[in-house]
This record gives C-alpha cells, sequence and structure tokens, in this order.
C-alpha cells in the first residue's frame, strides 16, 4: 500500500489521524501523522531515505562522545611532557599542584571562562600581580596543548587576560649606605655581595657558579644556570679578579665558587644584614639594580647596560632611562659655567625722557 489511509475506530468512523506504509524488497516500512500533507511528506522521505540506503549503503555512525578527561589528569600529563624539563619547572609543579586542588574532580571540558576569572578575582586579592601573572600563564599553556591535543573545542581561558605588571621599581644604595650594608655583613656575605654588584650576576647564577666556569687567564666567567637557560658569558672586570683570586685554592674543578652561600643562608644572613641597617624593602635583587643604576651614574649607556645584566630586549633596561636623563641634565648645566655675565637691560625712550625731565 503506497497511498496514505485512514483507519476506523470501534464505531466506524475514520480518524483523523493518517497512516502511511509501503514495501521495498520484502521489508515492511510504516508511520503516521496527523494531517494529509504531513503523511504524504513523511511517506516520501522515508522512501528516499530507503533507497538511498539501499544504493549507497547505511549511513556512518555518529561518533561515540569522548570519554571526559579530568581536569587533574591532564595536568600531570601537560606538566609530564611539556613543563619537566624546563628550567622553573618547580614553580610550575607548584602553581598545577593548586589548579588541581582548586578544582577537584572538575572535567577539563566543564571548565568555563568565569572558573577562570573567578579565580583570577580571588587570587588576586591576595597575591602580587606578577604571582597571578604566573598562574593564568601555566593555566593558559595547559588549556591551548588541550586544544591542540583536541581534547577541547577552545581554552576558556584565551580571553583571560594577565593582570598588568609594573616591572618599573628600581631600588639601589647611595654610598653610605652600601658601606653600612657592607659593614653589617659577614665575611662570606661580603664576598656575595661584592660578586653581584659586580658582575650583575642574579641569585641562582652566582650560586651555581663552579671554578670549572670561571676563566682567570680570558678573564671570563660562564654562567650555566641563567634564567632563560643558554649559558652566558660574562666579561670579568679587575673588582671580580680581585675577589676571585683572594678566596681559598678549590679543591676540585666542579667546586662552587662561594660554597658557603646557600638560598637559605643567603635569605637569612640578608635579612639580618638589612635590617641592621634599617634598609627596608632593599632586596638582594636589587643589587643587581644597584649595578646597573652605577654604570649610567657613570657614563654608560642603555646599551652597554643591556649587554651588561644580558637583557634579552631594550624594554627591560628602559627602566634605567629616567638616570640617562638626569645625567644628560647635568652634563648640560656644566656649560652654564661658561656663560657670559648678563648685559645690563637696555631703557625705553619715553623712560630716558622723564629722566631728563
Amino acid at each position: 500500500m503506497d497511498r496514505p489511509f485512514r483507519k476506523k475506530d470501534h464505531s466506524g468512523r475514520l480518524r483523523s489521524t493518517w497512516y502511511w506504509e509501503f514495501r521495498v524488497a520484502g521489508r515492511r516500512y510504516c508511520g503516521s501523522a496527523p494531517s494529509f500533507d504531513l503523511v504524504v511528506d513523511a511517506m516520501a522521505l522515508k522512501k528516499e531515505a530507503v533507497i538511498r540506503e539501499r544504493i549507497y549503503g547505511p549511513p556512518p555512525a555518529a561518533p561515540a562522545a569522548p570519554t571526559p578527561v579530568p581536569f587533574a589528569e591532564f595536568a600531570d600529563d601537560y606538566f609530564r611532557t611539556c613543563c619537566a624539563q624546563k628550567k622553573p619547572s618547580k614553580r610550575d609543579k607548584s602553581i598545577l599542584a593548586f589548579l588541581k586542588n582548586r578544582w577537584p574532580g572538575k572535567a577539563l571540558r566543564d571548565l568555563t571562562v568565569q572558573d577562570v576569572l573567578d579565580l583570577k578575582a580571588e587570587r588576586i586579592a591576595i597575591r602580587s600581580a606578577t604571582t597571578v601573572g604566573y598562574e593564568l600563564q601555566v593555566l593558559k599553556g595547559m588549556l591551548k596543548v588541550a586544544v591542540e591535543l583536541g581534547k577541547l573545542e577552545r581554552s576558556p581561558a584565551a580571553s583571560v587576560k594577565k593582570p598588568k605588571v609594573s616591572n618599573l621599581r628600581v631600588s639601589y644604595l647611595d654610598a653610605d649606605q652600601m658601606k653600612a650594608l657592607m659593614a653589617a655583613s659577614t665575611p662570606w656575605l661580603r664576598d656575595v655581595i661584592t660578586f653581584a654588584r659586580f658582575t650583575g650576576c642574579r641569585r641562582g647564577e652566582t650560586l651555581a657558579l663552579t671554578w670549572a666556569d670561571v676563566d682567570l687567564k680570558r678573564g671570563l666567567l660562564t654562567l650555566r644556570d641563567t634564567k632563560t637557560g643558554p649559558a652566558q658569558v660574562v666579561e670579568m672586570n679587575a673588582t671580580v679578579r680581585s675577589l676571585l683570586e683572594s678566596l681559598p685554592a678549590a679543591v676540585t674543578k666542579t667546586q662552587r665558587v662561594l660554597p658557603e652561600a646557600t638560598v637559605q643562608k643567603l635569605r637569612d644572613a640578608w635579612a639580618k644584614a638589612c635590617t641592621g641597617t634599617g634598609l627596608k624593602g632593599f632586596r638582594y635583587h636589587d643589587l643587581r639594580h644597584q649595578a646597573a643604576t652605577n654604570l649610567v651614574t657613570l657614563g654608560a649607556t642603555l646599551y652597554d647596560v643591556q649587554g651588561f645584566l644580558r637583557h634579552r630586549s631594550p624594554a627591560m633596561t628602559a627602566r634605567y632611562a629616567h638616570l640617562v636623563r638626569e645625567r644628560r641634565v647635568r652634563t648640560a648645566a656644566l656649560l652654564d659655567s661658561l656663560a657670559p655675565e648678563a648685559s645690563p637691560q637696555p631703557t625705553s625712550g619715553r623712560d630716558e625722557g622723564k629722566e631728563r625731565g
């Protein structure tokens, strides 16, 4: 039966519902619709689908929904494959552990933009912009990899901006303050301070330096534990050479140049020395600013400072630009000593007439 039809109820009257039925290769297909037009359309669509299936085969099955990936599980995979070999891997591991504790049991695909915004708002209220920026950076990197691997369609952190961080802080000591700091320091701490002041090296670079990295003959220091990763070479000035030559001879080349200095011991000794001299807020890293400030004051250009501090871009050295301007102002003022004495101001004719009268 290829034409729509209606059935009768128990009283013999035709029902309002329309039905369709047809057979293809002995197989029966049937259905219903509330009106004649709808039942005609439904039957035509079904016939078309049956004929298409007989010619081209059944349509491919819809792909099974992927199994939800737990956020914590993917965080562990991300650290293992993308972070473990990085220099700041401990920091990344700590941040990922914090994120896993924040969203325990949450599926990766269930993370929303609002979740990331809430994280940013709550953390910025209790942590510095730098810290929150690091946390968002790790989260953004993790979710970006998830998108690349097909675990997510889009990253919910992509549109969330990191908080602005001001890197313009420049703290340095005058001659009297530096003298007081040195006087309040133990002998081994004075060696560390001197090395940092006259090389511009960071704390990790200083503490990791071994005698194998010191070439007194050529006057070079090789820094292997640098912030950016690759080893870097620093020219040794006379002050640094004198300091290194005054230190006890190394037993082996692998011995650290400053073996008494450890991270915790340095932190404690530094805090004690600064407290004893009243230097509040002066950090060990500020010795790097001290070196740059002294260089600019003595006439070095910003390009010279960039090379000395091994900055990757001029923007990192731009914080010292105001010192260059101050030096130019002082230089310009030197010419004032050659200016002629002020000549007397001419008087007007009207004034001369009044004097004669």
